[in-house]
């Protein structure tokens, strides 16, 4: 039996150019603006990332391209090197035809299982492929009897090792796409073992049996594709519906989406693009219906209570808005547009100071330029409507002085508005709403008998948007309990 060589085997392309097609397709969604730490599966969407919606509903190639996006640069980092190890020592194996094969075949066979999965999150990484190419080194070497290779003595076992090790990872960590990993591996476990082993020196030799595995494997990932779209038949429509929304055929999305939605009741992104599409038509009401039916099927989800707080602003439901946008921020503190929206509900109610903080809080933490700019903006219509400030030099007319008694009421008042800041602070809600009445009702009463002075005044209403705080940190936080199945508290 002829032993081939493989010493004098040249550099491995194929796996080069992977690497250096990964590492570019990176480098360019980052040059465009996505983040190259957290990105979100919003910002991947747009490149290619697999999402059942868009893949059933005329997008097939998201399963290929989604194989070459990665969630940030330590994904990337870590499938590139894990790449690199693995394909320097498959491609001249295999040859490098049959190597791209193999990597390509698992990659789609990990982005379909992953459809058929949880076809309704989205998916990219070439973790998939990778897992398919140590795969098909076990399996290969594994069934290669008799037929002595140019690598370590140990280089089976550790193969084995790396995958059992990254499978026991990925069981043990939520946020890790396992049905990619499997699809990737079972395909490769297969392809290597019907792959022929390539007994000369031609590094790109195809053989039939290699090709026919590849052919049958090729046949099995479309089948599988396929099954998705019949597994999952309201996510074509829901796919469609999308695209309909984004170009403004909201009469067209709601036609698609009352069929989806028919089909399957506990879809939520079909209530949640509903709701965008009657947003689109100003039909505000049945918007906030649709996103009150997706809230109650999912918890903890701060873009949806972000939309619905949208659409009750624009119902003129004022301290509902504030109250869903308080409870986006409980869910994601450094939510920038969330601070923002708050913002404009604050003011659209009236209380300047607390619009004027969230704006603060909007600008320190944006990442946006647009939303950066809006903030900045909204500051300064605040400070041009607030009151007009005395000339430098000028002063106010004299306050007429509280009486010994009165005066030691007023500074326990003022302490009492601290004390009630810290009690909401902790969320004593109902100590706080108790403090904060009979704080008001005092502080009128010194008010009325000195209308002069100008504190009393201003001690009142520190008293009345004090309550309205505790109530919207109080609404706030009833909405996040009852997503969460929690006792909710009881507000006063």
């Amino acid at each position: 039996m002829t032993t081939p060589s493989f010493a004098t085997e040249p550099r491995p392309i194929i796996t080069r150019l992977l690497v250096s097609l990964n590492v570019a397709v990176f480098i360019a969604t980052a040059v465009a603006g996505v983040s190259v730490i957290d990105p979100s599966g919003e910002a991947l969407l747009r490149w290619g990332a697999d999402f059942g919606p868009r893949t059933l509903s005329g997008e097939p190639w998201r399963l290929l391209t989604s194989t070459f996006l990665h969630f940030g640069i330590i994904h990337l980092a870590l499938n590139m090197w894990c790449l690199w190890a693995l394909g320097t020592l498959a491609e001249p194996l295999f040859g490098w035809a049959a190597f791209l094969l193999l990597y390509l075949l698992s990659g789609l066979g990990g982005s379909v299982l992953s459809m058929l999965v949880h076809p309704m999150v989205v998916s990219a990484g070439a973790s998939g492929a990778v897992f398919g190419v140590a795969g098909g080194v076990i399996t290969f070497l594994l069934r290669s009897d008799g037929f002595k290779f140019s690598v370590p003595t140990k280089t089976l076992g550790s193969v084995v090792g790396f995958v059992g090790y990254n499978l026991a990872y990925s069981f043990a960590r939520p946020n890790v796409d396992i049905a990619g990993h499997i699809g990737g591996l079972v395909v490769g476990l297969l392809l290597g073992a019907m792959s022929q082993r390539r007994v000369t020196d031609d590094a790109a030799r195809l053989t039939v049996p290699s090709l026919t595995a590849a052919l049958a494997m090729a046949l099995v990932i479309g089948y599988g594709a396929h099954r998705a779209q019949r597994l999952h038949p309201s996510l074509a429509a829901l796919g469609r519906a999308e695209r309909d929304v984004t170009a403004g055929a909201y009469d067209r999305a709601i036609a698609e989406l009352d069929s989806a939605r028919v089909r399957d009741p506990d879809l939520v992104e079909a209530h949640r693009l509903l709701a965008r599409a009657y947003a689109g038509t100003r039909r505000w009401q049945e918007a906030v219906a649709e996103l009150d039916t997706a809230i109650r099927r999912v918890a903890d989800d701060p873009g949806l209570l972000f939309e619905r707080g949208n659409a009750q602003l624009e119902l003129g439901h004022t301290d509902r808005a504030i109250a869903d946008y308080a409870a986006v921020l409980r869910l994601a503190p450094r939510a920038a547009v969330g601070h923002y929206n708050l913002g404009i509900a604050y003011a659209r109610r009236g209380d300047g100071d607390s619009a004027r903080a969230e704006f603060e809080r909007a600008l320190a933490n944006a990442t946006d330029d647009t939303l950066r700019r809006d903030a900045q903006n909204a500051l300064t219509h605040l400070a041009r409507a607030s009151p007009p400030r005395l000339p430098v030099g000028s002063v106010e007319p004299p306050a007429t002085e509280l009486a010994g008694g009165d005066a030691q009421l007023r500074d326990r008042l003022r302490t009492q508005l601290a004390q009630a800041q810290d009690s909401l602070d902790r969320g004593r809600y109902t100590a706080a709403a108790v403090t904060l009445r009979a704080l008001e009702r005092e502080a009128r009463g010194l008010a009325a008998r000195y209308p002069d002075n100008l504190d009393l005044p201003r001690l009142v209403s520190d008293s009345r948007r004090s309550l309205a705080r505790v109530r919207d940190a109080c609404l706030a936080e009833q909405i996040v309990a009852e997503r969460r199945g929690a006792t909710p508290p009881a507000c006063p």
